[in-house]
């Protein structure tokens, strides 16, 4: 048997096309993501644009790394036009939620992550990107690691 917890209406207040895996936060809350914003749930970040800015369209993969640090992917947008890779790391006080974009995807690094993230052990960013590479066609991984701060290792 199988409980529906919400059915989204597509519109505002409640978002819609949910697109990701759910992930579990440390006190047992759902994370996910939806390609249409709403508010009538815990917002955590609602993306600005599709073309500049935070690379905000289609975000889906979504990870928990330390200290509570959210890591996600846009599918499209951003300042390469083919996604980003973002972090969202909660404020001292735990009131907001703070977007850092940490790649952006033109094409020769990837482009249009297509699947989950995870977070290995050595603290290293895993997913895939559905194009990119030397010919623009190639399935690319996606590999980035990360200081013990959760920025981005140079």
């Amino acid at each position: 048997m199988e409980d529906i917890l919400h059915n989204f209406s597509g519109a505002s207040p409640d978002g819609g096309d949910p697109n990701a895996v759910l992930i579990i936060g440390s006190h047992g809350e759902l994370y996910g993501t939806t390609g249409n914003a709403g508010s009538a749930f815990c917002t955590v970040h609602t993306f600005t644009s599709r073309k500049k800015g935070d690379g905000g369209f289609l975000p889906i993969g979504l990870a928990f790394g330390q200290a509570g640090i959210l890591y996600g992917a846009t599918y499209d947008g951003g300042s390469g036009g083919r996604g980003n890779l973002y972090q969202l790391k909660p404020d001292p006080f735990g009131r907001t939620w703070i977007h850092t974009v940490l790649a952006s995807f033109d094409g020769t690094n990837g482009a249009e992550v297509n699947g989950g993230l995870v977070i290995d052990p050595n603290t290293v960013l895993w997913g895939t990107t559905h194009h990119g590479g030397a010919d623009g066609n190639a399935l690319q991984d996606l590999r980035i690691a990360l200081a013990p701060d959760c920025s981005v290792k140079p």
